[in-house]
């Protein structure tokens, strides 16, 4: 029986809505297409509603540029309103494509081969006369394979326009690493040390690149001939205290601070290592019988052609066989890349290694990179396709902008969000501190300090929190005593910060970050004096020798 059939479809897929028009027409059917019928001046919206609602069936061609048209979403919205009840929907897959949730389990007509295909136009006949017997269920297996096949189209497109762009720097020596780790998948119980090797050739051997949680004075294991850094380097830090070295040909490097001091959970843990490019000695290649001229790592052209590797190992603090990272199946998220910069020709930077989740995974079977000499080549190329953060999707920039407007007013927040609250707030006194309004900064020091939990639980802060802590009731007194504030607030933050000290202390007396911190704030040079001497008697380490013969010799 003819239909009155309406085609939703995108402009940019006119000539197969041309098409479907003439095989609807050839079995007699009315189609409505917006080409032929939109009457001159009428109202577009309302004339579309009006002819999607009067139709019989809603033939949608599918493809990735209707999926993104807001005018097919609407008129799909239009059918399934019908007040008559909804009009049926019969989608046409020409592409793959992502699937509108509102087509969720209906049943498609695959096109796939196109419409000059004499079966594909059989399938669409019968289709619209009501018979679909070899329809596709859009159900969400579906669903999800039509979308990674979208997904893969639209990359193959762009490969041959991101292979150039590599190509710009796919013959300049590296002289740059960074290691990205999402410190939420690393936790500081388990403190397993992580290993990053790349081989590169058989004349310049391997690269190590390690990473382990710092633990003053025994972060490396005894005889792995790495130099334990001292506290120093990593007192007070409100980020994850990770230590990071760089191995190769006879040199060590050890990764430049890192910042992130967010309790917002917006910013993984990244350890930048610098080659300085230097040429290379005589006696070091006597030394290392590597064929280097200068410090710096080949190019990236280098690496592809000698099929060099990366690969990635857990190391378990105690005895124990390291673990080999799987990149596609690895609960760690970690990245090795030569960082993405800016320079006055566009953008540039590149992957060696990356774990990855499924988008990835789908994105490395399409066939470039699926053809891809070695595994470096199809990272390097990925990552300019998809240059993603490591963590998962989440909302942060509304999550910061809810809070800092929440802190603005010094309005409450809920459970989950005071730190970050708490965070961002002590965050707002270094302006006014760096213009020397000591006053306006204790303020917002104090107003600061109404998101921290009361009372404070010494032995449930982590390092970081602690520190976060410490740090901003000593920078409140220091700004009361800088502007001639009253001494009962001296005394009052003073004695705040102390006994939160004596806490920490009893609470977690593995760390003795918190043992110097006391030393420092007690008014009592004899106590102060016992606390470092009993620093040295647990471990005496040279550095704490060191702080104990100081404090005896300050008056």
């Amino acid at each position: 029986m003819p239909s009155k059939v309406f085609v939703s479809y995108s402009s940019r897929d006119r000539l197969a809505a041309l098409r479907i028009k003439e095989i609807a027409e050839a079995d007699g059917h009315h189609v409505w297409l917006d080409q032929f019928d939109i009457r001159p001046g009428a109202a577009l919206t309302g004339e579309l509603r009006d002819n999607v609602i009067a139709a019989d069936v809603l033939c949608l061609l599918l493809t990735p540029a209707a999926a993104a048209s807001p005018w097919v979403l609407e008129e799909i919205r239009f059918a399934l309103s019908a007040e008559s009840g909804p009009v049926r929907i019969l989608p046409v897959l020409l592409q793959a494509t992502e699937i509108p949730d509102e087509l969720a389990d209906v049943v498609a007509v695959d096109a796939g081969r196109g419409l000059a295909d004499d079966a594909v136009v059989l399938r669409v006949r019968r289709a619209l006369g009501g018979d679909v017997p070899d329809g596709a269920i859009l159900d969400a297996t579906r669903r999800a394979e039509l979308a990674d096949r979208a997904a893969a189209d639209a990359a193959e497109e762009r490969w041959p326009q991101l292979r150039a762009r590599l190509a710009r720097v796919i013959d300049d020596p590296i002289r740059e690493l960074q290691v990205t780790v999402d410190q939420d998948t690393w936790p500081d119980s388990e403190r397993s040390v992580l290993e990053i090797v790349l081989d590169i050739d058989i004349f310049l051997g391997s690269l190590h690149l390690l990473l382990a949680p710092y633990v003053e004075g025994h972060t490396w294991r005894p005889g792995s001939g790495l130099d334990e850094r001292p506290p120093d380097d990593f007192l007070g830090r409100t980020e994850p205290r990770v230590d990071g070295r760089l191995l190769w040909a006879g040199r060590t490097v050890v990764a430049d601070r890192t910042l992130d001091a967010t309790d917002l959970g917006e910013t993984p843990l990244k350890l930048p290592f610098r080659l300085a490019g230097d040429e290379y000695t005589g006696d070091e290649r006597r030394a290392t019988m590597a064929l280097l001229e200068r410090f710096e790592l080949p190019s990236l052209r280098h690496l592809v052609d000698s099929r060099s590797t990366v690969t990635v190992w857990r190391h378990p603090r105690e005895a124990g066989e390291p673990e080999r990272v799987d990149p596609d199946r690895s609960g760690l998220r970690l990245r090795l890349e030569v960082p993405l910069r800016v320079d006055d020709t566009g953008l540039y930077g590149f992957r060696l290694w990356s774990t990855h989740d499924r988008d990835d995974t789908v994105l490395l079977r399409s066939p470039t990179p699926a053809g891809c000499s070695t595994a470096v080549e199809r990272e390097a190329l990925l990552s300019l396709h998809r240059n993603t953060g490591l963590r998962a999707a989440q909302n942060a920039l509304e999550r910061r902008r809810r809070l800092t407007e929440a802190v603005a007013r010094t309005a409450p927040v809920p459970e989950e969000d005071r730190w970050a609250a708490f965070t961002l707030a002590v965050r707002r006194a270094d302006v006014p501190r760096s213009r020397g309004a000591h006053r306006q900064a204790a303020e917002l020091v104090q107003d600061a300090l109404d998101y921290l939990p009361s009372p404070i639980d010494p032995a449930t802060l982590s390092y970081n929190r602690a520190f976060l802590v410490i740090g901003a009731l000593m920078a409140l007194v220091d700004d009361v005593m800088t502007f001639g504030g009253n001494r009962e607030a001296v005394a009052y933050y003073g004695n705040w910060v102390t006994e939160l000290a004596r806490g920490l202390c009893a609470a977690q007396p593995g760390e003795p970050d918190f043992a110097r911190v006391l030393s420092m704030l007690v008014m009592d040079r004899d106590e102060s004096i016992a606390i470092l001497d009993g620093l040295v008697a647990a471990d005496p380490l040279p550095w704490r020798l060191a702080e104990a013969r100081r404090a005896r010799a300050e008056p």
